[in-house]
């Protein structure tokens, strides 16, 4: 039950701080004064903000509510600690609307699933649910069994999940078999090189080594030929020139023959050297091409398959399980046909249970609906709910629900969305909320334009519908009809007052004679031929 509504910089209101009864609460006031504005703020603070509503990073919205057992169990197990009563607020911050329950911040989806435990919104073009047969089922479902509609609704969303997961794995045989053969050719391939982080280090250190010793032996053969081999060698060109020098066999001539002979021994010394760092630097062309070929079959791999070896080792593994698990998808389609059978039976046992309990419900419903439209002249009016069956599974069970309706004997049975005029759907859907309402728990009824479509001469039948409920149900009705505020336990008006070339929205609760100047404005007959009847009226209410 809402016991206060406060408002601040929202929309066109002027701040609000509104006090309801626990009965039946009447707003009215001018056409396009605002009246619908205090239920969109109160969708809004329950979760379903209204796209037109102007907020800021100043604005907020605040409900005081009284709850019951089942909602605060609810919330405990959220975290959230409450008593009878708890305060819901929604801010506007950084561009967004924050929700918080006794000054706990809750996601907005969560107040849409309490909203459902603290009240029904009857809004304009409501009528527009009776074109929706799923708006049946929910209908009727709020008296079926709540444990059984759950545990049918849970098996069959796993019963769905496993029927999409077979339809993808057959949508995709020959997809899998082509990803089967890929995975299993480059599998093989990282197997068949067989790659190791040790082995790479290792083939670049002997790589270089062998690299650099090849470089030196290329260079030192060069000169090893210029100084031994050849007709030109350096070697024989010093030897030729000692001999011929010597064989003049002059005096003067001898120290250079000395000479010589020195340098052709550093140049056999040089050799000496030369020759043994050529034989101790290994080198093999075939090793080298060996080493070549390993350490470019590393860099292809690479390419393929990750940045080094050990992130192409994982991506192995990850290949192997997806390998493993196309491999065994023939074996995981027996699993799923079945758990989908024993899913069958189960379904099959709980959605029989489930219409068994509408059929019972119906019937009832049906009656109080006729009763109540019978108070709205529409004593002619035949309404049924069609429960009809469906060949397989769907996630309200195996049953479809219709309603069709003769607006006038002798006329056949229709969808009441072909045959019901506008006022005629109003009053068949007030009808149908009402007879909820005889049904359901401690909610608060909140009706926008309750009225619509309603003209004056069932006003007052209307009016006393919304009476005998609110000694049940806390009702909120926005309305334009006379007879409805006159029954009211609280009556508020909305006004719009221009300031400062501003126009601002005001409510305000009507005392007793405020009240009475207000329902003879909405008679539109002269204040004094009206005003002792309505102050009567009112007095004994």
């Amino acid at each position: 039950m809402l016991l206060k509504l406060q408002t601040k910089n929202y929309a066109f209101f002027e701040d609000l701080d509104i006090t309801f009864s626990d009965r039946l609460n009447v707003i009215t006031g001018e056409s396009g004064s605002g009246k619908s504005l205090f239920v969109k703020a109160l969708q809004t603070l329950m979760g379903e903000p209204q796209n037109t509503m102007k907020m800021n990073e100043d604005s907020m919205i605040q409900g005081y509510l009284v709850v019951g057992d089942t909602i605060r169990k609810s919330l405990r197990e959220h975290g959230i600690k409450v008593d009878e009563e708890l305060i819901v607020t929604v801010s506007f911050q950084n561009k967004r609307l924050i929700y918080r329950i006794n000054g706990i911040m809750v996601p907005k989806e969560f107040l849409r699933n309490l909203s459902r435990d603290l009240f029904v919104f009857h809004t304009q073009g409501s009528q527009s649910k009776l074109f929706s047969n799923s708006f049946y089922m929910d209908l009727i479902d709020q008296f079926v069994d709540a444990q059984l509609l759950e545990s049918y609704r849970k098996k069959f969303k796993t019963y769905f999940e496993l029927l999409e997961k077979k339809k993808k794995y057959l949508n995709g045989v020959s997809n899998i078999l082509k990803r089967k053969d890929y995975l299993s050719f480059q599998i093989n391939e990282i197997e068949t090189f067989s790659p190791s982080s040790e082995e790479e280090k290792t083939l670049n250190s002997k790589y270089s080594m062998m690299l650099n010793s090849k470089k030196i032996r290329e260079s030192l053969a060069y000169a090893l030929e210029l100084i031994r081999t050849g007709d030109k060698s350096i070697y024989d060109i010093l030897n030729d020139l000692k001999y011929m020098i010597s064989s003049l066999n002059q005096e003067p001539l001898k120290p250079l023959v000395e000479k010589l002979n020195i340098l052709i021994d550093g140049v056999e010394d040089w050799r000496y050297e030369a020759e043994k760092i050529f034989d101790e630097a290994e080198y093999s062309d075939e090793e080298f091409e060996r080493l070549t070929q390993r350490l470019n079959g590393y860099q292809l791999l690479k390419k393929k398959y990750g940045s080094d070896v050990d992130s192409i080792l994982r991506n192995l593994e990850d290949m192997r399980k997806e390998l493993f698990e196309l491999e065994n998808i023939e074996l995981e389609l027996e699993n799923i046909d079945e758990k989908l059978e024993t899913l069958k039976i189960d379904l099959q046992e709980l959605a029989l249970k489930i219409r068994e309990k509408r059929r019972k419900v119906i019937p009832t419903i049906e009656r109080s609906i006729k009763k109540h439209l019978n108070d709205l002249k529409m004593k002619d009016a035949e309404i049924k709910f069609e429960l009809n069956e469906l060949n397989d599974f769907a996630m309200n069970g195996l049953d479809e629900i219709k309603l069709v309706a003769s607006m006038n004997p002798g006329i056949p049975e229709a969808p009441i969305a072909k045959i019901a005029s506008g006022g005629e759907l109003s009053r068949i859907m007030l009808a149908i909320e009402l007879a909820i309402s005889e049904r359901i728990g401690e909610l608060s009824l909140i009706f926008d334009e309750v009225d619509s479509g309603i003209g004056q001469r069932i006003a007052e039948v209307v009016a006393k519908k919304l009476k005998e409920v609110s000694k049940k149900h806390q009702v909120l009705v926005v309305s334009h009809l006379p007879q409805i505020p006159l029954v009211a336990d609280k009556h508020f008006v909305v006004q719009k007052a221009s300031m400062e070339n501003e126009t601002r929205t005001f409510i305000k609760e009507l005392n007793e004679s405020e009240r009475i100047v207000e329902i003879t404005s909405m008679f539109g007959e002269s204040f004094e031929d009206i005003k002792s009847k309505i102050e009567k009226f009112i007095r004994l209410n």
